[in-house]
């Protein structure tokens, strides 16, 4: 058995923040998912989202989908 093998649990709100920034159709779609099955919460997503590092653009497009999504609950 091989006992240099390392796992990662990422917080589910730090994954959907990461997905929408990558924002591929397979990654949204997940996050719109989480999201309607209420796994995950929108206003902390949104926090989550405000505190990556990253394009701008990017982030505003992201926070733009969540509250979409969130709105169509």
């Amino acid at each position: 058995m091989d006992e240099n093998k390392i796992g990662y649990c990422i917080e589910a709100h730090d994954l959907a923040a990461s997905q929408l920034v990558a924002f591929r159709e397979k990654d949204t779609e997940f996050v719109r998912r989480l999201i309607l099955d209420q796994l995950i919460s929108t206003d902390i997503l949104l926090s989550r989202l405000n505190q990556t590092v990253a394009d701008r653009a990017v982030i505003e497009r992201a926070v733009r989908w969540t509250a979409r999504i969130a709105g169509s609950l």
